[in-house]
């Protein structure tokens, strides 16, 4: 049984949340429909339970200053007046699109994400949707039209899309960034991406260098456009150094580590000599690290790897990595700022290229 004391801290914590919630809408211009914060966010963000902070938002539900909507989410209502005009660039909710892959391919989690974002945009929220490698258009057609209707204040970030959801989300006309390269002819999506073909130029360079004459390139199966650029830099850099390309090999893998891992012995049981394995990422490059010393081959002798994979985060390595010049938290602050820039419709829809270095082995 709930003491009258206990009750009354209760009551006080609620008042208080109560209290700075409806200040916080009033302070950020916030109009009727509006989305606003979920009851986990205000948790996060307030320091609250999630049972306070639904009981919140139910009681300026109650007022009209919010209305909840079963399944749609939280909206301002109409009993919120006097409310200033917000900037052209106001970012409510930024919503970030990715397969589920994604995290486990690279050492960037959705933490990051949001963490970034909201260290340079604290008045944002960050909803991280996990798409259906399956079929991501079609989660897509049922979640983009929310978002439109509320365009002024909400923005996408997409990464690892298909064309068609790149297509799609351009045509409609929302906010919207790609976190890599643009499919070819969609022009009216902004994106933000490493310098793909200098990328490839820099690995086939520094495969060239090592000595080895046999080279693999290890790719990941769903191939996005800016898989086409590093490929085509990297036989146009190996060609120019004169090598055979009977002696250059191509494999297109799934995310799953046993397939990765057996392809990857069979390659180096069938060599006839030496093999310097080109890897799109850094989880294709530690596969092959792990994999041939688990077969008794040394590194550099039996074996070379380099890798393209832009995340690795640690600053000692085992393999050469090219890695982007700007830091991936200047990376996502500049999605933000591509966002805006979108919303205020000032050359929102512009390709920006990141430059990129070979960092060399340090282990």
């Amino acid at each position: 049984m709930i003491k009258s004391k206990d009750k009354k801290i209760k009551s006080s914590k609620l008042d208080v949340l109560v209290s700075q919630l409806r200040n916080d809408v009033a302070a950020r211009g916030l109009r009727p429909g509006d989305r606003y914060f979920m009851a986990h966010e205000i948790g996060k963000m307030y320091g609250v339970s999630t049972v306070t902070a639904h009981r919140a938002l139910n009681l300026l539900a109650e007022n009209g200053v919010l209305m909840r909507m079963r399944k749609s989410g939280t909206f301002v209502g109409e009993n919120v007046s006097d409310l200033k005009d917000r900037p052209s660039d106001y970012l409510r909710v930024v919503h970030i699109f990715m397969p589920l892959s994604y995290c486990y391919l690279t050492e960037i989690k959705d933490m990051a994400f949001i963490e970034s974002i909201q260290e340079g945009s604290p008045n944002t929220a960050v909803q991280v949707h996990y798409v259906p490698e399956d079929n991501p258009y079609s989660y897509m057609k049922r979640i983009l039209p929310q978002i439109k209707a509320h365009a002024d204040s909400e923005g996408l970030i997409l990464i690892r899309s298909t064309e068609e959801v790149q297509r799609y989300v351009a045509s409609e006309g929302v906010p919207a960034v790609a976190f890599g390269s643009v499919y070819p002819g969609i022009t009216n999506l902004a994106s933000l991406d490493a310098d793909q073909s200098q990328t490839g130029v820099l690995m086939a360079q520094d495969a060239v260098e090592s000595g080895f004459e046999n080279f693999v390139l290890l790719m990941y199966s769903g191939w996005r456009s800016g898989d086409n650029i590093l490929l085509d830099a990297i036989l146009n850099t190996l060609g120019k150094a004169g090598i055979n390309m009977r002696s250059f090999s191509q494999r297109s893998l799934p995310t799953l580590r046993d397939i990765a891992e057996s392809e990857v012995r069979r390659l180096l049981s069938n060599a006839e000599s030496p093999v310097m394995f080109l890897c799109r990422s850094d989880y294709f490059a530690d596969v092959v690290m792990e994999t041939a010393q688990s077969m008794g081959l040394f590194y550099g002798e039996d074996f070379g790897v380099i890798s393209g994979g832009h995340f690795r985060s640690s600053s000692i390595r085992k393999y050469p990595c090219v890695m982007p010049k700007m830091s991936i938290k200047d990376q996502l602050s500049k999605l933000v700022d591509i966002l805006k820039q979108c919303m205020k419709k000032e050359d929102g829809n512009k390709t920006i290229t990141i430059e990129v270095e070979l960092s060399k082995s340090q282990a």
